[in-house]
């Protein structure tokens, strides 16, 4: 069964030991052998985010409000490119945070409704449309 909690400082101990125990290509598939309830992806999300925080205190680091905007503005600039997004905006978040942020923000346009009646029903289809074929782009 796969845990979403919080890992505990023994987890994050052990991981940065057996991924310190590699030389060269670090197997996240074996490592995650090594945990009841993680998998492979959030040993190396885990990882790399205590990598780049340079501990294990690392904790959640709320949106603001000027981040969304300046992140949504960066996207309609260059696209989901993740890794371009976090090293020009965001090095303190993962790839994965990217993601999920667009996610959510995706869905949350998609559930609000046009603020401005005049906005005609093909106008509200077509960006509908594309934020679909975004989402169908990330997910990929």
């Amino acid at each position: 069964m796969v845990s979403y909690n919080k890992w505990t400082q023994t987890e994050k101990e052990l991981l940065e030991q057996l991924a310190s125990s590699y030389h060269s290509g670090i197997n996240w598939n074996q490592i995650a052998a090594k945990f009841v309830s993680r998998t492979p992806k959030q040993c190396y999300d885990c990882y790399t985010l205590m990598k780049k925080s340079s501990g294990f205190e690392r904790q959640y680091i709320k949106w603001t409000k000027q981040e969304e905007d300046q992140f949504i503005e960066y996207i309609q600039k260059v696209g989901v490119n993740w890794p371009r997004i976090q090293q020009d905006l965001f090095p303190q978040r993962s790839i994965s945070q990217l993601k999920n942020k667009y996610r959510q923000s995706i869905q949350h346009l998609m559930h609000e409704k046009p603020s401005n009646a005049s906005v005609s029903a093909t106008e509200t289809t077509v960006s509908q449309v594309d934020i679909i074929q975004q989402l169908k782009m990330i997910l990929q």
